[in-house]
């Protein structure tokens, strides 16, 4: 007789046992340190952005209204540029995880 195997324990699919293995590199290869790391930016990124608007404001008064629309989008190039740093430093700290 013959026994049939269920394709998530991988003899069904070709490809099986090598998912299953990337799985648990997957797991094993991640730091709790890393994540810690990519929190702490994003906490400290939103705790200064505050101040970021308040120089804005400050600008605009000083300037004319062409400033004033160009210093309008300062804070969302400083949220962005947070939020592409820890994109960044995932990918890189991620890469290779599956080899």
């Amino acid at each position: 007789m013959h026994s049939k195997q269920s394709p998530s324990e991988g003899a069904a699919c070709p490809g099986g046992e090598l998912i299953k293995h990337l799985r648990f590199d997957v797991h094993a290869d991640l730091s709790v340190g890393k994540l810690i790391g990519v929190v702490i930016v994003v906490i400290i990124g939103l705790l200064l952005l505050p101040i970021v608007q308040d120089s804005v404001t400050d600008a605009k008064n000083a300037t004319d209204s062409t400033g004033d629309t160009l210093l309008d989008m300062v804070p969302i190039f400083y949220v962005l540029g947070v939020v592409l740093a820890c994109v960044l430093w995932v990918v890189a700290e991620t890469r290779g995880m599956g080899k």
